[in-house]
């Protein structure tokens, strides 16, 4: 810096205003265009970004320019201070790159295209803020008024760099901005702007936050102290939980949320996110490591101990609540009483019996119950079914079929689970939940379908010693498709098959190879 001073001051501008706190870059070379004087955009570009193609100048939308050096020396303002103009801030708190095209992209649908601006704070301040051009900033909250989209006169949206360069004109009509009437916000309205302000303010200054962490890494710590887990932020914002669990990682390889989104994801929270950062957990710099409270630790908090603003998120105080109410360490003798009570309640409010059930009932999680191996080993048998009050028997039911058992195999009907069930008269999930009587149906199946086969194995002999070869026309004597042939090994042998390879074309003739390996020619039309 001490070998190009003389040049240093030779390029600073005769008249360089100062950089306004969250003012925007092109609000900022309006300012110094109308005081030097400067007559079209393209002079300005010479002027500030000379490094920087003309067309891209005169789509400046307070993006960060590949450079900066030179407005920073024609100002006498640092890089730091021309950076916090732009968006550059917001992508490096969230970790996401600060190319233009990269950070458009990451923005899209959160800011607007044109000016947007508070007539009263122009008339006092002259000039425009960065924080008028997200869509979620809806007014003024000094002045209790909307924010102004377009010019009064002639309708028109406002560009946000055009010559003439004069702050509170209309570059169009030469209108008088600052005559804009503007409509009042109402209290409630003052008030969510207000908290979108303050954070907006945060994520444009510069990452000030405990060890240098993104946006999405404090938002994931207070998500695990709040108790809501990836798949109910998942559903609540609409996003895939990759992207979300991306987001919270800083993985900028991968699909990641966009601005709009996280804003999204933090309305979820409802805490703003500038008092996040001011939670004992989050802002405290005394140890290197984040902390972030144990299932032990959050198991003995209450109410009392808790930060008030903390309470006015309802998963927290939910799950606050939860914990109160479920001892952190439960006995053998105790969770199996408090199981049989369960049963009891479940069975008297005409409940399903089933482990969550059982569960959510007890006020325990469903590995609370697992962690038993005795209570573990009782409970399947006596809560998954469906149907616990189940009047018969596994032997009952055994023998009802063994009554029916010749009757239905030697019959033209195919034995299932459901026949059987409508011949015995008996629920098919009762049927179903006992393990032996699934075996043992599956047995009579296999003896039908021995019966059957030895049947057809007859006809099928029969049809190709009378010299009918094809398996479509055998297939259709016997009242099977080709796909069912594969419950029935032995048939599926004896019937030839179609040697596509020693297919001919030309002549028209098919070739199939029977039981002895011998070729047998049939010509088109013959069966």
């Amino acid at each position: 810096m001490t070998e190009n001073n003389d040049s240093l001051v030779c390029d600073v501008l005769p008249l360089h205003p100062r950089l306004e706190p969250y003012e925007s870059l092109t609000s900022f070379c309006t300012r110094i265009g109308q005081e030097n004087k400067v007559k079209s955009v393209a002079g300005i570009a010479e002027l500030l970004f000379p490094k920087t193609a003309k067309r891209n100048i005169l789509d400046l939308s307070d993006l960060p320019p590949l450079s900066v050096s030179t407005i920073s020396i024609a100002t006498d303002q640092s890089r730091e201070r021309i950076y916090e103009s732009t968006f550059y801030n917001i992508a490096k708190n969230f970790g996401r790159a600060t190319q233009p095209q990269s950070l458009s992209r990451f923005l899209n649908g959160a800011v607007y295209s044109s000016l947007r601006y508070c007539p009263y704070c122009v008339q006092e301040t002259h000039y425009y803020s960065i924080i008028w051009r997200f869509t979620h900033i809806i007014g003024c909250v000094k002045h209790a008024c909307r924010l102004i989209e377009r010019c009064p006169q002639c309708d028109n949206l406002l560009p946000l760099l055009s010559s003439p360069f004069e702050i509170g004109v209309c570059p169009l009509c030469k209108c008088n901005l600052v005559e804009g009437k503007s409509k009042e916000l109402s209290n409630i309205e003052r008030m969510s702007t207000h908290l979108n302000i303050e954070d907006m303010k945060v994520f444009l200054s510069p990452n000030n936050y405990p060890n240098k962490m993104c946006v999405g890494n404090i938002l994931k710590i207070f998500r695990i102290y709040s108790q809501i887990p990836v798949k109910t932020m998942s559903k609540l914002i609409n996003i895939n939980e990759n992207n979300i669990s991306f987001f919270e990682n800083n993985r900028r390889n991968k699909a990641n949320l966009s601005f709009v989104e996280a804003l999204e994801y933090i309305k979820i929270l409802e805490i703003p996110f500038h008092k996040i950062i001011e939670m004992p957990f989050i802002s405290d710099n005394s140890s290197e490591t984040i902390f972030i409270p144990s299932k032990t630790s959050l198991s003995e908090i209450g109410k009392d101990d808790v930060n008030p603003q903390l309470l006015t998120n309802p998963f927290i105080s939910k799950a606050i609540d939860s914990r109160q109410k479920s001892p952190t360490k439960l006995d053998y003798e105790d969770i199996l009483a408090r199981c049989l009570k369960a049963e009891k309640q479940l069975i008297d409010s005409g409940q399903k019996l089933t482990v969550t059930n059982v569960a959510k009932q007890m006020s325990v999680s469903k590995n609370t119950i697992y962690d038993y191996p005795e209570i573990r080993n009782l409970i399947p048998l006596k809560f998954n079914n469906k149907n616990a009050n189940h009047k018969y028997s596994e032997e009952t039911i055994i023998q009802k079929i063994e009554a029916i058992s010749e009757k239905i195999i030697h019959s033209n009907n195919l034995i299932t689970f459901t026949l059987i069930s409508q011949q015995i008269c008996i629920q098919l999930s009762t049927m179903l939940y006992y393990r032996k009587v699934r075996n043992y149906i599956d047995k009579l199946k296999i003896q039908q379908r021995t019966i059957w086969e030895d049947s057809y194995l007859l006809l099928a002999e029969d049809l190709l010693s009378t010299g009918h070869h094809s398996s479509t026309y055998i297939l259709e004597n016997l009242g099977l498709w080709q796909k069912q042939l594969k419950y029935y090994p032995r048939l599926q042998l004896l019937i030839p098959k179609v040697d596509n390879k020693l297919k001919n074309k030309k002549s028209k003739k098919y070739f199939f190879q029977n039981m002895d390996g011998q070729q047998i020619e049939i010509r088109k039309g013959n069966q």
